[in-house]
């Protein structure tokens, strides 16, 4: 009997580990039209190669994606999506190309969104941004792997330094296709600088802002709690304030001053 029982068992682990081998390497099928994708680019806060305010070596090095201010810190997009209770990390997949060093793969637990994120690394900020644009413009999402495709996201994000504060794209950004995408842009002034890229892009809708900024991911989960539900999208304004001036103290008033919301 205890012989047979062993059996059972270690009959029992063999299949709980080949399920577990299979899942990973398993198509993840997000073209389908059940799914909502979300895509945000991430440009790695730099002090070497970026004019921003300098921050400390580690949480300022462009090269280090782990450590970094904008991506593995406490407040940085993986950190902080990871640990959501909203959201299931799917996938993180290491330096996919020569300018992304990660990329994370999550699922809304409760929906069927999907929020795709890749940390660029900060010397490549401009290809960051044009990598943003045309994703904006109808750009499909690089897969970077076999076992992963998506179709074309419903919002488009951006978190970093405005590089457009520093250098002019050498590259024109052509629509693809009808736009009318969703766009969050949480960088230093992002209304006077993108605002008029966006309406050539025919975007939807987009959530500036008007000031100097830190563009940490509270901000942008609690932006996507709003847009999420498909209601009230004339709240993502106020979840955007509400969410930044939790964390910074700068008073809400301030804080609505700060984000700009219009829909095209």
């Amino acid at each position: 009997m205890k012989i047979q029982v062993f059996i059972y068992l270690l009959l029992l682990i063999s299949i709980t580990l080949f399920a577990k081998q299979t899942s990973v390497t398993t198509l993840q099928d997000y073209s389908l039209d059940k799914y909502k994708i979300i895509y945000t680019v991430v440009a790695l806060a730099d002090n070497k190669h970026q004019r921003i305010v300098p921050i400390s070596k580690m949480l300022g090095n462009g090269n280090d994606a782990r450590n970094n201010l904008y991506w593995g810190a406490m407040y940085g997009t993986k950190t902080y999506f990871k640990k959501s209770n909203k959201w299931r990390v799917i996938k993180k997949i290491k330096n996919p190309n020569k300018y992304v060093l990660e990329r994370i793969i999550l699922k809304h637990k409760k929906s069927n969104t999907v929020f795709v994120a890749d940390a660029f690394r900060g010397k490549n900020i401009k290809k960051s941004i044009i990598e943003f644009l045309s994703v904006v413009a109808g750009k499909e999402i690089l897969s970077f792997s076999k076992n992963f495709k998506f179709k074309k996201p419903k919002l488009v994000n951006y978190i970093g330094h405005n590089g457009l504060m520093d250098f002019n794209l050498d590259k024109k950004i052509k629509l693809l296709d009808k736009g009318n995408r969703d766009v969050v842009i949480l960088a230093c002034k992002s209304k006077p600088y993108f605002k008029s890229i966006l309406s050539k892009l025919k975007v939807k809708s987009a959530l500036l802002t008007t000031g100097l900024m830190a563009p940490e991911a509270y901000t942008l989960h609690d932006i996507i709690d709003v847009w999420n539900i498909k209601k009230n999208k004339a709240l993502i304004k106020e979840a955007a304030a509400k969410a930044y001036h939790k964390y910074q103290k700068c008073g809400i008033k301030g804080a609505r001053r700060l984000f700009y919301y219009k829909k095209f």
